[in-house]
């Protein structure tokens, strides 16, 4: 969870705070000074007035004699120049210090946006476009399995039916599904790959590298349920450290993962809609344990790098890997867009928005896209070992819910999952790529 800044609301410097705050008395003592001109029955008040007057002048170094109880008509008209003088000079130094406290404000506002640039592009995304994060209180809820949806406010019946909604958001479970004939061919190994390309996956990585992959963890983010934070564990000590990575090896040599790796929390944050109680307005958020999202974050990093130097995807995929992003598919269809304009041809563009796409991912389909690939046994087996079984428990306004098994899907908040639903949807990219259909460019 990334932290809120208020500079926005940052208060004013105490020296000009006391600036504005002798003026404001100066300008009260000045209107009774002249109604004591007028009025003499004033006074009295004026005297107690008078003794704020001498602090304020002599914190200025304007040297006014103190009077005594019996004071003359005459000495009250004196210290009337005297007021206009104090005031002066508060005017030209509190403009000063207003000028002083906007540069250094802007100066700080400026430097905060170059580091959220650096290492936290979504916050600055967010000031820019004076964006705030919603929240919702999940006390009540919407049971969207009966007809008529009736409001739920009882703590058992809205915990019950949480678990239920994002235990079967995807309406699919995990399963060894047939590939239609006509698939086969697209799910079979692609002979044009080396298998040896993937040998560095499951090595041992050398403690340098393991507190390489420690340092560069982000911090602020949630933590998991056992409530281990990134910070704890770029602070462990020698020799926690040197245990954390020898587990770590143990993980790559054993090709599985600890089991209460696979224990989660989630989050609901609401779409950017109205929340109205419906659970359909809302999308899951994982909180995992930060040792395993460090782990996975070894394993993405490798196979990441193994992808881009072999030019593994070929399914025209814009995401997940590194050095990619939607800017590619963006001048691909200005261009197509401008070529149709020209030559006046015929162009359909399709656009499709896939619903809970990590959710429905099916790991043993994910599997046979790794196989086709050629990525090794051990490495899919420690893929599969992170997404099966899975138990999460969902945060409420009345506690966290039971424990649920994970019917399907990978988790939403997993280093690795972008790149694996690039893997998992590569065999339907390649196929359209292959087809005869599509928009023809040509130049001469």
């Amino acid at each position: 969870m990334s932290k809120t800044r208020t500079t926005r609301c940052k208060k004013r410097p105490l020296g000009l705070s006391t600036i504005y705050k002798n003026i404001k008395t100066l300008h009260r003592f000045n209107k009774l000074t002249r109604a004591c001109i007028d009025d003499s029955s004033k006074c009295l008040e004026w005297s107690s007035k008078y003794e704020e007057f001498l602090v304020i002048a002599q914190s200025y170094n304007l040297h006014t004699t103190a009077i005594n109880i019996n004071h003359s008509l005459a000495h009250i008209n004196s210290v009337v120049p005297d007021i206009k003088l104090i005031l002066a000079g508060l005017y030209v130094k509190a403009k000063f210090k207003e000028q002083e406290f906007k540069t250094k404000s802007i100066q700080e506002v400026l430097q905060a946006r170059i580091d959220d640039y650096n290492a936290d592009p979504s916050r600055m995304i967010d000031s820019i476009l004076n964006r705030k994060r919603k929240i919702i209180i999940l006390d009540k809820c919407l049971d969207n399995s009966k007809d008529g949806k009736p409001l739920l406010t009882n703590d058992i019946e809205v915990k019950n039916e949480v678990n239920r909604h994002f235990q079967q958001i995807a309406g699919t479970t995990h399963c060894d599904k047939r590939i239609p004939d006509e698939w086969t061919s697209t799910y079979q190994p692609i002979d044009d790959i080396d298998p040896s390309i993937y040998d560095q996956l499951t090595l041992f990585p050398s403690a340098d590298e393991w507190y390489r992959i420690i340092d560069c963890l982000p911090n602020d983010k949630a933590p998991g349920p056992s409530s281990i934070s990134n910070e704890m564990l770029k602070h462990l000590g020698l020799h926690s450290r040197k245990y954390l990575w020898l587990i770590i090896c143990g993980c790559l040599q054993i090709r599985s993962v600890p089991t209460r790796w696979n224990f989660a929390y989630v989050y609901p944050i609401p779409k950017p809609k109205p929340w109205e109680f419906d659970l359909n307005n809302t999308r899951p958020i994982t909180l995992l344990e930060c040792p395993r999202k460090a782990f996975v974050k070894l394993l993405n990093t490798r196979l990441a790098s193994v992808f881009v130097q072999h030019n593994i995807l070929k399914g025209s995929n814009f995401a997940g890997l590194p050095f990619k992003s939607t800017f590619d598919p963006i001048h691909i269809i200005d261009n197509i867009k401008q070529d149709a304009i020209v030559n006046k041809s015929e162009l359909w563009v399709l656009l499709q928005d896939m619903s809970k796409a990590y959710d429905r991912v099916n790991v043993f389909t994910l599997v046979k896209a790794m196989e086709r690939l050629r990525i090794p046994f051990g490495f899919i087996n420690i893929i599969m070992k992170l997404f099966i079984p899975r138990l999460n428990r969902i945060f409420t306004a009345h506690g966290n819910t039971d424990p649920y098994v994970v019917f399907s899907g990978i988790d939403q908040g997993e280093v690795i999952s972008p790149l694996l639903w690039c893997i998992y949807y590569d065999p339907l990219l390649c196929r359209v790529q292959e087809s005869p259909y599509g928009y023809k460019m040509s130049c001469n």
